[in-house]
């Protein structure tokens, strides 16, 4: 027992000097951040490997004509043109880690503007750093890139999520430098304002937090498929909609976060879009199902598109896709049918993880891959009219496999594809009150 204590002395010795690194190679838990002259700092807690929350270790209010005025920052306006900044250090996220998403939580401490004026307030990215509230001077800090437009203030709750776009700047240049500035402004109306606490000082308070999430842009088993609700889908002159579902699906053996997009590739060979981009996570085995609804405009251009859906990190890095086509039939003919821009509905109503049963009905094949053949098989909760068809990724129907009254119970159809290339189809069951679409790969 002697000899083993010294070993012990050792090893919790090589844990204090060595603490456990993440698998990106940072230290996970509390870690240093710049300290101020007068002692003080922010703070950085890393969550999980991808996630930070990091508190600011500057936090002032600057004007064109003083230096700093508090230890708040500060949403101003009036003809001195006050703005509020926050200087966040990120040196423990690694300097090649992509940034998917932030969030800036604020606590309020106080709002001013009549009721025809209240505060409304933008946040930038700007491109001043390594100073400090000991020596900046009146008028230095600049606003540079928008993150967040046009927040009002109309009531005044006690804290407030801001969710900056992280795609109206590139974030690289911060990391490498490790900070990030971020400047409040209230360019609206007349003598408002907004304060907010600061991160140390009086008045006390909750310091805002940032979090970030980050990934390292590896490859992962994340896919999603397309598949349109009616094909062939032709929009008249005069616009129109259609709809379609999509389903992402998680295959790594532990949670994953990453973008999903979608982008329109126009007649002439250009791309609009993204019409739609969101940060997921997805838990292992998690599933994302959607029916949603796209609107094409009046003055989009008359003939073939490619409607496409990716995974990974907008907008360069593609882990998974699909796509189908669809068709404008003619150039405006002055009938308007829908508005002028692409709107998108359908993605923000939630999520279950595949654990949990979505929908009554089930649909399988065995084998999956296949080659040739393969057998879909379904169960029907109860009696009733049903359709089972396999599409390609176009969304054209490959073949009917059943369509009419089917009791209650499993039935199974077998589907030969050797007549087919090789690829991704999809197996489609419709019933009078749900439908199911199962995505199969037949392999040559």
């Amino acid at each position: 027992m002697k000899r083993f204590i010294p070993f012990l002395l050792i090893f919790l010795f090589a844990l204090y000097i060595f603490p456990s690194s993440a698998n990106d190679g940072t230290k996970e838990g509390s870690c240093a951040a710049i300290v101020n002259p007068d002692g003080s700092a922010g703070s950085c807690n890393q969550i999980t490997d991808d996630v930070y929350v990091l508190t600011p270790f500057e936090s002032v209010s600057i004007s064109n004509s003083s230096t700093w005025t508090d230890n708040r920052h500060r949403a101003y306006y009036n003809n001195y043109n006050v703005n509020g900044f926050l200087l966040f250090d990120v040196t423990n996220i690694p300097d090649n880690a992509l940034i998917l998403s932030m969030n800036l939580l604020c606590h309020l401490e106080n709002a001013f503007g009549s009721p025809s004026s209240n505060p409304v307030v933008d946040i930038y990215w700007s491109d001043d750093d390594n100073w400090t509230r000991y020596s900046v001077t009146g008028g230095q800090l600049s606003l540079n890139d928008l993150l967040v437009d046009n927040i009002p203030f109309t009531s005044y709750i006690p804290t407030y999520n801001f969710t900056p776009d992280i795609f109206a700047h590139d974030w690289t240049v911060d990391l490498l430098d490790n900070q990030i500035c971020l400047g409040f402004k209230n360019d609206v109306t007349y003598y408002s304002y907004v304060y907010f606490y600061g991160a140390y000082g009086t008045p006390t308070g909750p310091p805002p937090e940032l979090t970030i999430v980050t990934t390292d842009g590896t490859p992962e088993d994340v896919t999603i498929s397309l598949i349109p609700v009616n094909p062939p889908i032709i929009i008249p002159a005069g616009g129109g909609s259609f709809e379609f579902e999509v389903e992402i699906t998680n295959l790594e053996p532990a949670s994953s976060t990453f973008h999903a997009w979608i982008m329109a590739t126009l007649p002439n060979g250009s791309t609009y879009g993204p019409i739609i981009v969101r940060v997921v996570t997805l838990g292992t085995g998690g599933v994302i199902l959607r029916t949603m609804s796209q609107g094409v405009p009046a003055n989009a251009p008359p003939g073939d598109y490619v409607y496409s859906a990716f995974v990974g990190v907008y907008p360069d890095i593609i882990w998974n896709s699909s796509s189908f086509d669809f068709t404008k039939s003619a150039d405006f003919d002055g009938l308007a049918s829908s508005g002028e821009d692409w709107e998108i509905e359908g993605w923000d109503s939630g999520y279950k993880a595949a654990s949990i049963p979505t929908q009554s009905i089930s649909l399988s094949a065995n084998p999956n891959p296949f080659n040739p053949h393969t057998d879909l098989v379904f169960q029907l909760p109860e009696s009733g009219n049903i359709s089972l068809a396999v599409y390609d990724v176009t969304g054209r129907e490959v073949v009917k496999l059943a369509e009419g009254w089917y009791n209650e119970g499993s039935c199974q159809f077998s589907f030969d594809g050797s007549q087919l290339s090789s690829g991704i189809y999809f197996a489609r069951l419709v019933t009078e009150s749900e439908a199911f679409t199962h995505k199969i790969l037949l392999v040559k």
